[in-house]
């Protein structure tokens, strides 16, 4: 999964020529989040190319991390991070994804929030 966070100087190339070299590189999934216009894209690759896959009503559930869901009104709202992180809805979720073996803590959960935010952060790409 590789999660996009747009800016201004390189949009053209983060949705067009990144987009086809993740596609080329055969990642699983392409997340785009543009924080200025609060625009979310979700992509997953099927028959070597990318399918936009869209949200179930304000649900989003992850299709190649079983169990990650989210509330798209989440994403970029104002509620207070901790207490997205808090919340028995991501508490479910992100407890799925630990069952797995896959490390969620509150530092990830910070910085998965903090995509969608005007949180200043210093990388593009986020790896899972």
């Amino acid at each position: 999964l590789v999660i996009e966070i747009l800016s201004p100087s390189t949009k053209n190339e983060d949705l067009f020529v990144k987009k086809l070299e993740y596609e080329s590189r055969r990642i699983r999934a392409y997340w785009i989040i543009d924080p200025d216009r609060k625009d979310t894209h979700f992509y997953i690759l099927e028959n070597d190319s990318y399918v936009e896959i869209f949200p179930e009503g304000d649900i989003f559930n992850s299709v190649i991390l079983p169990g990650l869901q989210f509330r798209m009104s989440d994403m970029y709202s104002a509620r207070n991070i901790q207490e997205l992180i808090d919340d028995p809805f991501y508490k479910d979720s992100f407890g799925a994804l630990k069952r797995k073996g896959i490390k969620i803590g509150k530092i990830e959960l910070f910085r998965f929030f903090s995509f969608f935010r005007f949180i200043p952060i210093k990388y593009i790409c986020y790896f899972f």
